[in-house]
């Protein structure tokens, strides 16, 4: 929760905003605004999110790593589909941060005599980067639990204390009891990609050089951790990781790695369309996988692992 509101009026208010005073319409149309700003956000954070899961499964496929859940009657499109709406109601339900998943973002006005406070609520940076975006937007947060920001006069902090205490009116950590909420984006507002929409994502695809590097540090990492199966516990995973950090710095790993990625790029599906995309995984697996970690595994050439 961004924004607690003790009873003896202590307040932490983390994610505080402030408008200048306007009328009713004239803030009826900045919400509208904002509402509509934040919807474009929310495209393209769903079609970048369909793009990179549709190359990951197509890579995935076509290099023979395993992918949880997917079985061979799928169609990729269908799959990545249902997929991603699991992925959101368990977001919903979770009490942990998701922001991968989580589209919910709503802002609360509070109504004073010379401006407006807000306070915003969302998970997606890109969702509170829009809005401080606003020409009307300024940042006024306040907390007492440590020292004021060097740039805020002490003065200037008993003013965001006095306003923000007049604003939320000692209704505890309910803000929607004093002021009004606006509702932005959420999961029933997203677009609904079906194969109409696939020249939109096509956009955000990753670049082939950054797929070659993907797949290429995937069996990197598979191939590194294979070699310490029986030492990573739960108490030194950070190590191990660190150590394949390292490693993959060093002139041989980076040799290994260039080598790699030169029989990556000879295999790798270049040209991912529409007719691919609505294949089912058991003709792609048919028709294209070339299985890296086995192929690699059973290498003689110390050159490239």
């Amino acid at each position: 929760m961004l924004v607690k509101v003790q009873l003896e009026m202590s307040t932490k208010i983390y994610n505080g905003y402030k408008l200048p005073l306007m009328s009713i319409s004239e803030l009826q149309s900045f919400c509208m605004k904002v509402r509509e700003e934040i919807q474009k956000v929310s495209e393209k954070e769903v079609y970048s999110f369909y793009a990179k899961r549709i190359i990951n499964v197509i890579d995935g496929l076509t290099f023979g790593f395993p992918l949880e859940k997917i079985k061979d009657s799928d169609g990729i499109l269908s799959f990545i589909f249902f997929e991603f709406l699991d992925k959101i109601e368990e977001a919903e339900k979770s009490d942990f941060r998701q922001p991968s998943y989580d589209f919910e973002f709503n802002f609360c006005v509070f109504p004073l005599k010379d401006k407006f406070l807000v306070t915003v609520y969302g998970e997606k940076e890109a969702y509170i980067k829009t809005f401080e975006n606003f020409k009307e937007v300024e940042e006024y947060k306040y907390y007492n639990n440590t020292d004021r920001p060097e740039n805020v006069s002490s003065r200037e902090w008993k003013k965001r204390e006095s306003d923000w205490n007049k604003a939320l009116c000692g209704y505890c950590s309910i803000p929607s009891m004093s002021g009004f909420s606006i509702e932005c984006a959420n999961s029933k507002t997203l677009p609904v990609v079906t194969s109409n929409e696939i020249e939109k994502v096509k956009e955000y695809y990753p670049s082939l050089e950054e797929r070659i590097n993907n797949v290429a540090v995937c069996f990197l990492r598979r191939k590194f951790f294979n070699n310490y199966r029986e030492e990573i516990k739960p108490n030194n995973i950070i190590k191990i990781i660190r150590e394949y950090s390292l490693w993959e710095k060093t002139e041989i790993g980076k040799k290994k790695k260039n080598n790699l990625k030169l029989l990556i790029e000879r295999k790798i599906i270049k040209e991912i369309d529409k007719d691919l995309i609505l294949k089912k995984v058991s003709d792609i697996k048919s028709e294209y996988t070339f299985d890296i970690c086995s192929k690699i595994d059973n290498c003689k050439n110390k050159e490239i692992l």
